[in-house]
């Protein structure tokens, strides 16, 4: 959240459609209380079940309105044409009268999600605030251009082919696009010329060598993940095993780490890590300063990103992106099960 002395409040929520229902009702008494001024709820959504719309179709009355349509003018030519509809009324009758069948009235489908249905109640009830939904799409060829230019500080008539080849690769997604570039430096295949000022890149060897498919998991984990620490990445799967909403600090993921390790000694046929697991770490390498490190390591990597300063329970952190956490459970092997 986020409020100036004097100023409306800016609520922003994250990954709302995984909102609980104490959550939803919390979010409809601020939408319907007729005291709420100045307020504005920005809902980030992911469309996992490809909604093609979180609200309810407008109507004709409020299309109308924002369109500043004039149904009075409307209203004004029917009088006028009135006399000419009734002449062609009686020719009309001489004529064989043919029948259309009316096209069925299309209903808006039912809820499929909890926050759908909520939303789809505040958007009816008297004292709704107003809602618009934005329906975000990738980057365009010359949009993705101006944030690669902007990246790399070169004209975008010089990085206009690079631009094109990230385009190509991962289809204007920009979690996708800005891995890639950071993929393309860790191996060398994007490098800065100091002498010029300029980045070089040779788009035939990036074409061959690398490649992209539509989930950024597997780039995030073969160019980030697997280059850092052995402890580092068992930290990050133990935090990709929780909730993808949770916002985790040190002393919580020091507790579950060293109870998962503690487990494992104790029985190492525990399905609780898999026996396989070639991360694992030695109990004696965990504590509280190790996992700062870890997580310092994380935010550097954009990982992770800091939530709030240092307080009792240690720095308070979250996955930058749910993808990012999904490559991070991806750690675990697939071959063994992990929560039989």
């Amino acid at each position: 959240s986020h409020r100036i002395m004097g100023g409306p409040l800016v609520l922003s929520l994250e990954n709302a459609e995984n909102m609980d229902a104490a959550s939803l009702g919390l979010l409809e008494s601020i939408c319907t209380d007729s005291r709420s001024r100045s307020v504005l709820i920005v809902l980030g959504v992911r469309d996992q079940m490809n909604l093609k719309s979180l609200l309810l179709p407008k109507t004709s009355g409020e299309a109308g309105e924002e369109d500043g349509h004039d149904e009075r003018a409307d209203v004004e030519g029917k009088e006028e044409h009135k006399e000419e509809e009734k002449e062609d009324h009686h020719k009309e009758e001489e004529k064989e009268e043919v029948t259309t069948p009316e096209p069925p009235t299309s209903q808006p489908e039912p809820p499929k999600t909890p926050l759908q249905k909520k939303l789809q109640e505040i958007q009816q009830s008297a004292n709704s605030i107003h809602l618009t939904e934005i329906n975000i799409q990738n980057l365009n060829p010359n949009t993705l251009n101006a944030l690669v230019s902007t990246i790399l500080h070169q004209d975008k008539e010089y990085t206009l082919s690079l631009s094109t080849l990230i385009y190509r690769k991962t289809n204007g997604n920009p979690l996708f696009a800005i891995q890639f570039i950071k993929s393309l430096v860790q191996n060398s295949l994007l490098t800065y010329v100091y002498n010029t000022f300029q980045w070089k890149w040779n788009a035939q060897q990036i074409q061959a060598e690398t490649d992209v498919t539509n989930n950024v998991v597997t780039l995030v984990l073969v160019n980030t993940i697997q280059r850092l620490e052995e402890i580092v990445q068992f930290t990050l799967m133990i935090a990709s095993c929780l909730s993808c909403t949770t916002v985790l600090n040190s002393k919580l993921l020091t507790y579950i780490a060293l109870a998962v390790v503690r487990q494992s000694d104790t029985n190492p046929a525990s399905s609780d890590v898999p026996s396989s697991y070639h991360y694992y770490p030695n109990a004696t390498a965990i504590n509280e300063e190790s996992i700062q490190t870890v997580l310092d390591t994380a935010i550097r990597e954009g990982l992770m990103e800091h939530v709030s300063a240092d307080t009792v329970e240690g720095v308070a952190v979250k996955f930058s992106h749910d993808r990012i956490r999904q490559g991070c459970c991806t750690l675990v092997p697939s071959d063994e099960n992990v929560a039989r």
